[in-house]
C-alpha cells in the first residue's frame, strides 16, 4: 500500500512539476482540430499535419516528468526513496503515454464528424504506435543526456531526418512514418506496427536499463 500511495504521488508530483509544459500536448491537439476545420475536414490535406505533428508530443511528457528525476541537482535524494527504479522511471512514463493516448482518443472522437469510423480506427492505430515509438525516444534521451533541451533536439533531429530520407531504403527500417495522405486499412498496419512497436519497445528497455544502473547524481 505504502508504494501504491508513493507511486501516486509521484504521478501527481510529475504533472505538477512539469509547469505549463504540461499542457502542451493539449494546445497541439486542438491545434490539430483547427487545421481539420480549417481544411472543411479534408484528410487529404490534413494527413501530412497529423502525422508529423501528433506522433513526435508523444515525448513531450516523457522527457519533462524526467527533469526533476534526472536533471535537477540534489536527485540523489529522489533516487533514495523507497521505490524501485522502474516505479520512477518506465512506469510513469506509460502512464502519461495512456494519458497521451486518451487525448488522441478524444480528438480522433471529435474527427469522426469528417472521417468514417474505420479511419478514425486506423488512424488511431498509426499515431498510438508512432506515439509510443516517441515516448520511447523521450524517455531514453533524458536518461542519456539529462536535459530536456537535448531530449528535444533529439526527437526533432530524428523527425527532420525521416523527412528529409524518405526514398533512402537503408533507414527503412527506423522509419516510423507512413508518409501517407489518408488513413491505411487496418490489414496493411499489421507489419508497420509490429516493426514500429519492436521499436518502441526496445527504447524503453534500453531506457529502464540504463536508469536501473546509473549511479550518476547532480550534487
Amino acid at each position: 500500500m505504502l508504494e501504491i500511495s508513493m507511486l501516486k504521488l509521484n504521478i501527481i508530483f510529475n504533472w505538477k512539476s512539469m509547469g505549463i509544459n504540461a499542457y502542451l500536448p493539449l494546445l497541439t491537439s486542438l491545434l490539430l482540430l483547427i487545421v481539420i476545420v480549417l481544411n472543411n475536414g479534408d484528410i487529404v490535406l490534413s494527413m501530412p499535419v497529423i502525422e508529423m505533428v501528433f506522433p513526435i508530443f508523444g515525448c513531450w511528457w516523457s522527457i519533462f516528468i524526467l527533469h526533476d528525476l534526472l536533471s535537477e541537482n540534489g536527485n540523489e535524494v529522489l533516487f533514495s526513496l523507497p521505490m524501485k527504479r522502474w516505479k520512477l522511471g518506465v512506469v510513469p512514463v506509460l502512464i502519461f503515454f495512456l494519458l497521451y493516448m486518451c487525448l488522441m482518443i478524444v480528438m480522433l472522437a471529435l474527427m469522426s464528424n469528417w472521417i468514417g469510423l474505420m479511419a478514425v480506427i486506423s488512424l488511431g492505430l498509426q499515431l498510438s504506435v508512432q506515439s509510443f515509438f516517441y515516448a520511447g525516444l523521450g524517455f531514453l534521451s533524458m536518461v542519456i543526456t539529462r536535459s530536456t533541451g537535448w531530449s528535444i533536439i533529439a526527437a526533432t533531429s530524428y523527425l527532420s531526418l525521416m523527412l528529409l530520407t524518405t526514398q533512402t531504403s537503408s533507414l527503412q527500417i527506423i522509419d516510423i512514418y507512413l508518409h501517407n495522405v489518408r488513413p491505411i486499412p487496418v490489414s496493411e498496419l499489421i507489419y508497420f506496427i509490429q516493426k514500429v512497436g519492436v521499436l518502441g519497445i526496445l527504447m524503453f528497455i534500453n531506457a529502464q536499463y540504463l536508469l536501473s544502473t546509473t549511479t550518476r547524481f547532480k550534487t
